[in-house]
């Protein structure tokens, strides 16, 4: 009788295995400050590899955590005893039809990957998140990602054609509705391919870079130019995150746009704005402001959320421009967390705006919310083999 490794083993092969002690470490964990316990880590090449990893792992009560560069915020890819499917292989471009605009790709394609292989074809996929060197394509419709340029192209779900995902039912769909897959983190199934609508690639950009002393200010320089069809990017750093950088004691505003308007056009300060703006992560983490939160606000609120996040001495930055704030917190400010959401739903904004819930912000979904997700859960993963325990809480698994 075969254990699970071997059993795996069969379908992948021993180099695609692996249970050692320093790769269950590294699969342990993804960007959050959350851990957990891989059972064993396969890297499969193909969806048929993927039907039987999961037929077994139906067949043997196991379950399963898809997992893609492991940049994600919430926990959403952590294991509890659980088998890590790791999509990284599963990266070839399968076809690309300028005609159409259209691109298929494989879940562990990268955004960098794709959008050079589409540079010859004056082509784009535009949803740019901040760790777009490293964010598969997988991930990002798993967590339906937004970006730096969300206020000109919204998010992933606005740029997908089609879907396909095995689910934990066994089944393969090739969907056009992709309500029910896209941000649903990975708690249905495995997605195997992606059909990717594109855009043309600006053939210009140019940024404005404003100093600003008060969140008033910021909010209406922000309306001053959040309809110009021309932006690409409206991004703030607040003056606690300015300082901690040895910047200065104001907010700053970074406005990028598709043509030559902008103050920085000029290659080199265009590079030192954007090492600016790549930068803050980087920076806050060095002040172990490690927890990073992503709440949308709508307009009318969002000078008030400024304030009330100074007032509490909360750094912060984010892509204003579509309402997406990113307050930083060390890892004993859970009160002021708490707080932080009463204060979203209060306002009508949500807990996250492109990160996802995980296993971070389950409290905080409506009775709502967590219905629908259990009525798609039952239906599409009814033995709760899939990424078990994130967004909601189910039954254990194989019941």
């Amino acid at each position: 009788m075969f254990n699970i490794k071997e059993k795996m083993e069969r379908i992948v092969g021993k180099t695609n295995v692996s249970d050692s002690r320093l790769d269950k470490l590294s699969y342990s964990t993804d960007a959050s400050s959350k851990s957990g316990h891989p059972l064993l880590i396969i890297w499969p090449t193909d969806r048929e590899e993927i039907k039987n990893i999961i037929k077994t792992a139906l067949n043997n009560k196991y379950d399963l955590v898809p997992r893609g560069a492991g940049t994600g915020l919430c926990g959403g890819c952590i294991p509890d005893e659980s088998i890590v499917i790791d999509l990284s292989r599963m990266n070839h471009i399968l076809k690309i039809n300028p005609k159409k605009r259209t691109v298929i790709v494989e879940p562990g394609v990268t955004v960098n990957e794709l959008n050079n292989a589409l540079k010859k074809y004056n082509l784009i996929f535009p949803i740019k998140p901040a760790s777009h060197k490293i964010a598969t394509i997988g991930g990002m419709i798993a967590t339906n990602a937004a970006g730096m340029h969300a206020i000109k192209y919204g998010k992933t779900k606005n740029w997908i054609e089609e879907i396909e995902i095995i689910t934990g039912e066994d089944k393969t769909y090739n969907t056009m509705n992709i309500k029910s897959f896209c941000g649903s983190e990975g708690i249905f199934g495995i997605i195997t391919q992606a059909t990717l609508e594109l855009t043309d690639l600006p053939k210009e950009h140019s940024y404005f870079h404003f100093k600003l002393n008060t969140p008033k200010e910021l909010i209406d320089k922000v309306n001053e130019y959040r309809y110009n069809k021309n932006i690409l990017s409206i991004e703030y750093i607040d003056r606690i995150t300015s300082r901690l950088m040895k910047q200065d004691n104001r907010y700053h505003l970074i406005i990028e746009v598709s043509d030559d308007t902008g103050d920085i056009r000029e290659e080199e300060e265009i590079t030192k704005i954007e090492t600016l703006r790549e930068g803050i992560g980087a920076s806050l983490g060095k002040e172990k402001f490690i927890i990073f939160e992503d709440p949308w606000i709508p307009p009318k609120y969002q000078e008030y959320f400024l304030e009330w996040l100074d007032k509490m001495r909360i750094p912060s930055f984010g892509h204003i421009g579509y309402g997406i704030f990113h307050p930083r917190f060390r890892k004993n400010h859970a009160e002021k967390i708490k707080k932080m959401f009463i204060l979203v739903k209060k306002v009508g904004g949500t807990v996250s705006g492109e990160h996802g819930i995980g296993l971070s912000k389950k409290e905080y979904l409506s009775e709502k919310e967590k219905t629908k997700i259990r009525k798609l859960k039952k239906r599409y993963d009814p033995k709760n083999i899939f990424n078990r325990n994130k967004i909601i809480d189910m039954q254990p698994r194989g019941i």
